[in-house]
């Protein structure tokens, strides 16, 4: 499994200005991370894995918003979107769910179109007390995502 290590060297080895904070104490919720850094849960922005027909997705949105599914599959055109589960999130991020950030291995991903690529947010960061604290622009960069309006309020 991949740890915060295998993260730092992905954001030195593509010149990333980003940081992992590690030994945070529990980050694995959107709240639990809000609340750890004392920042609105809209700075937070959670990497929700699913499975459309068998595709693998990382679907990147605040933590103060949820996946609309039937806007995503009508958009994606596909017939069943559900949840990964947390074997199917270890075997294709090498993170633990909780922890999953939003770069560093190879997927279709998704960045809802409410992140503002000019803000700087707070990310899974390779384990359940880590965080990642990256800019939009760089996770838009690196993972050239479609970028959807795809969520709403929680």
């Amino acid at each position: 499994m991949n740890t915060e290590s295998d993260l730092e060297r992905f954001i030195k080895e593509h010149n990333i200005q980003a940081v992992v904070i590690k030994d945070i104490g529990n980050s694995g919720s959107s709240i639990a991370a809000a609340g750890t850094l004392s920042v609105d849960i809209g700075r937070i922005a959670k990497t929700i894995c699913l499975l459309a027909d068998g595709e693998f997705i990382g679907v990147i949105l605040p933590g103060d918003r949820k996946i609309d599914l039937e806007k995503l599959k009508n958009t994606l055109g596909k017939n069943k979107i559900r949840l990964a589960h947390d074997d199917e999130i270890i075997a294709h991020t090498g993170f633990e769910k909780g922890g999953v950030p939003p770069i560093s291995y190879k997927s279709k991903f998704i960045v809802d179109s409410s992140l503002d690529p000019k803000e700087e947010v707070f990310c899974g960061g390779g384990s359940r007390d880590s965080i990642l604290r990256i800019k939009v622009e760089d996770i838009i960069r690196i993972d050239s995502p479609l970028i959807l309006d795809i969520s709403k309020k929680i």
